[in-house]
């Protein structure tokens, strides 16, 4: 597997990609990951750079994650249009093409449905499926409100917020569940994930439920640890998911 992550800021917080490298690396399936992102830029940016181009139609991807500019969000129109721009070089790619369900900033909630509706008329034009992060985002919060996902500035992912991320990208890329992936990530002798046992089952359960509609290969160990050590029950209601 070899997904290309492309945006900004939010594409690369907290180095998501590579979170998302080692926790499909521990469902022992090979995985690389390249990443393309200048922080505050749109894919209107992205569409003019020659080597983003270049990157896009030879890499040789199994996925391209497009990530639109988000905090603020320039408008469906403006998404359109740069998919527009992108698309001869994606469908050169043979890659999957994939756009990242982005959550709106926390002091503006509304934002969430303008930016859903966005990525929803992208997908119906241009046939590419949404990574429902916003969705599993929308649903800890109110199902577990207690775990912060937003960072300082209100705008990126806290921790917390980019392992919930992480484990969307990870169960939709391998139609595996989320349920029982580390909750601790080390590389290099960095520590990119450390997220207590509970809070990690609980984005777990976040992110299981949004991805319910997959119809996962078999995870069975994985799925017995977690719900073995829960120490209450989740609190998420059943058959809330994608909004």
């Amino acid at each position: 597997m070899r997904p290309l992550f492309i945006g900004n800021s939010h594409a690369f917080y907290n180095a998501l990609p590579f979170q998302v490298r080692e926790m499909v690396r521990s469902l022992e399936i090979p995985c690389e990951v390249q990443v393309l992102t200048m922080g505050g830029v749109s894919l209107a940016w992205h569409a003019k750079q020659r080597g983003t181009m270049a990157t896009i139609r030879y890499g040789g991807w199994t996925h391209i994650v497009l990530q639109q500019k988000s905090h603020p969000f320039p408008g469906e129109e403006r998404l359109l249009a740069d998919l527009e721009t992108l698309r001869p070089h994606l469908e050169h790619s043979g890659a999957k093409i994939l756009l990242y369900g982005i959550w709106p900033e926390e002091a503006k909630p509304e934002n969430r449905t303008v930016i859903d509706n966005a990525l929803v008329a992208a997908s119906s034009r241009f046939g590419y499926p949404i990574v429902p992060v916003s969705s599993a985002w929308h649903l800890c919060e109110g199902g577990a409100p207690e775990i912060d996902l937003y960072d300082t500035d209100g705008e990126h992912a806290s921790p917390a917020g980019s392992y919930l991320a992480a484990c969307v990208f990870a169960g939709y890329l391998t139609a595996q569940s989320p349920v029982g992936l580390p909750g601790r990530i080390e590389l290099n002798g960095d520590v990119l994930a450390d997220i207590a046992p509970e809070t990690a089952r609980h984005l777990r359960e976040a992110a299981r439920q949004v991805l319910s509609p997959i119809n996962f290969r078999p995870n069975s160990t994985a799925i017995a640890q977690d719900s073995a050590c829960l120490e209450r029950p989740l609190p998420f209601p059943k058959g809330r998911g994608e909004g």
